[in-house]
């Protein structure tokens, strides 16, 4: 069962939507700290710097009152205001939304609102501002928000779709299929529930197995009804076996699944604790794997 992190970190891969997963669910490669903390505090330090920026000059409070060092009080206060609006926005992430080019845009528009708010009301306070919040500008804020969110979606779906090498393993003969014996001792496994990757030792996917699982897995408009491109699929595919290697086994692993609602199956081969092939096929496949995975519906 995928439920959406509060902070989708990566809306174009499964494991972004996977509550319980830890770094992309392959720990042996990547590690998260935290989690949180660091994104709340670049949004700080660059709201602060542009409301800084915006009012280096502008007398507020400690000026108008004559206080000694009234300018520089004015500036920190510009910061920290500033600073506070970022860091919600950070937080917050704009509603948080994780879904298609409109909640993307929503979640731009509302995090550029709550910007224009928080800061406005600061500056109207301290600065005696009162245009900030004024509704044309509110509207253009959420219209600038909108797009800015609608472009930074859009980006990260091309980007997904930009076939790019994987990174190199250990080069191991290429498995072919065809010859594997049918194996028969089955084991159901729910994924994406974790398993002992120490036990498995599942290290990586070999030199070339991207490159046969283009040729193989999408040869002859296979999958079309997925409506991706075929650099699209080949990206997705492999992502999705690299992200989930701690699921994997030694030997044949069948991982039964939904793509967009269409059943479909993938093939992975690990041997020598390194992925030797990869495939996919339409529907429910007839080969008999030692494990097999029940991993549920996925979105590409």
């Amino acid at each position: 069962m995928l439920s959406v992190d509060n902070y989708a970190h990566d809306g174009a891969g499964t494991q972004g939507y996977n509550r319980y997963s830890y770094a992309h669910n392959n720990p042996l490669k990547y590690t998260d700290p935290d989690g949180e903390l660091p994104h709340i505090l670049v949004g700080a330090i660059v709201g602060g710097t542009i409301n800084l920026i915006t009012h280096w000059n502008k007398p507020g409070l400690a000026s108008k009152a004559g206080v000694k060092g009234g300018a520089w009080i004015d500036r920190l206060a510009a910061f920290g205001i500033g600073a506070a609006a970022g860091a919600v926005v950070a937080a917050t992430g704009g509603a948080a939304g994780a879904g298609g080019l409109g909640s993307a845009m929503a979640a731009g528009a509302t995090g550029s609102l709550q910007n224009t708010m928080i800061t406005g009301i600061g500056n109207a306070v301290y600065f005696g501002e009162t245009d900030a919040l004024s509704p044309k500008n509110l509207l253009i804020s959420a219209v600038v928000g909108a797009a800015t969110g609608g472009a930074s979606y859009k980006y990260a779906q091309w980007k997904s779709t930009v076939s790019t090498k994987p990174s190199s393993s250990p080069t191991h003969d290429y498995f072919d299929e065809s010859k594997a014996g049918s194996l028969v001792d089955d084991l159901t496994v729910s994924a994406p529930a974790k398993t002992n990757v120490a036990e498995f030792g599942v290290k990586g996917i070999n030199d070339g197995v991207y490159e046969k699982f283009v040729e193989h897995g999408f040869a002859k408009n296979r999958h079309i009804d997925l409506g991706l491109s075929k650099e699209a699929m080949s990206q997705k595919g492999y992502d999705f076996v690299n992200q989930n290697l701690s699921m994997l086994k030694e030997g044949d692993n069948t991982i039964r699944l939904t793509i967009n609602g269409i059943d479909k199956t993938i093939m992975a081969n690990v041997k020598d604790g390194f992925v030797r092939s990869i495939n996919m096929y339409s529907g429910p496949s007839g080969r008999i794997s030692k494990y097999i995975i029940d991993f549920g519906n996925i979105n590409w």
